[in-house]
């Protein structure tokens, strides 16, 4: 992984807080070009700044192109290595940014639409173009073809002569070398697997809206029904009203029909009574 920046005079944090004098921490072993990788993607940055370990910088990374100036503006640095699409600040813009501040600092654009740029602009700015996706040997011919004598850049030596003071071991190359191929060729199984990332993330939206859609289906409807139960709250008070005065109807009726049959028993005691006394005056 990218390690983070030390201060503009190489002293290590730790360093500086315990006290120590700097001075007396500055080893005889020559100076190693120090690289500035700014790439939002963490993964890409951390891989090239292992790249450039191997071939004997020191690099310290920047997920933004504003963060990668402020590590300019703080730290010395030999190379510049910036992506070109990037939020915020393009490598185009870095790339400006960098004239302005430094203007012999080498510059790498990394890309993978090399043959879209603008060859006049590339030439006005000085910069050493680096097609994605890209290997060891790659990232190698493009920071010797910026460092190289006549460059613009002072303090950097040949590669070839970093690697060596440093004794890389050739077998960590080779590895490396057989693990960028592997990513590479994988790189079509996750462009697959990107494409159903997207395809997934596209149902999930129309899912998304669709979920918004019912959501204000469902609302008109309730309106829709509180509305109808507002209109008809008048009807269904008159049928209450009519339902209670048919209620008092029918106990009218039982009382008319109680007394029709009080009224009924007392004129079949009258019959009775007045068939006694018939048969009393014929005797």
């Amino acid at each position: 992984m990218c390690r983070a920046a030390p201060d503009r005079y190489g002293a290590d944090p730790a360093i500086v807080a315990l006290g120590l004098d700097s001075q007396s921490m500055v080893s005889h072993e020559p100076r190693r070009p120090r690289v500035l990788v700014i790439d939002d993607q963490a993964n890409i940055r951390d891989l090239v700044c292992e790249l450039l370990r191997l071939l004997a910088f020191e690099a310290d990374g920047a997920p933004t192109g504003a963060e990668g100036l402020a590590l300019l503006e703080a730290g010395t640095y030999d190379l510049v290595v910036t992506d070109l699409m990037m939020p915020g600040m393009t490598g185009w813009e870095v790339a400006e940014a960098v004239r302005k501040r430094a203007p012999g600092l080498g510059v790498i654009m990394a890309t993978a639409s090399v043959s879209n740029l603008d060859p006049e602009r590339v030439r006005e700015l000085g910069l050493t173009l680096l097609p994605k996706p890209f290997q060891l040997e790659d990232l190698q011919r493009a920071v010797e073809q910026t460092l190289r004598p006549g460059a613009g850049v002072a303090s950097a030596r040949p590669i070839q002569e970093a690697a060596a003071t440093q004794d890389v071991p050739v077998g960590l190359l080779g590895n490396l070398r057989a693990t960028l191929e592997a990513l590479h060729k994988a790189v079509p199984e996750l462009e697959v697997a990107l494409g159903a990332v997207e395809r997934l993330i596209r149902e999930r939206e129309e899912f998304r809206a669709r979920w918004v859609e019912l959501e204000r289906r469902h609302e008109e409807l309730r309106n829709a029904h509180d509305a109808l139960v507002h209109e008809h709250q008048p009807t269904v008070a008159a049928l209450a009203q009519l339902q209670a005065e048919h209620e008092v109807t029918v106990q009218v009726l039982g009382e008319v029909r109680d007394q029709y049959q009080t009224l009924m028993h007392e004129r079949q005691l009258n019959a009775e009574a007045l068939q006694a006394i018939v048969r009393r005056l014929r005797r």
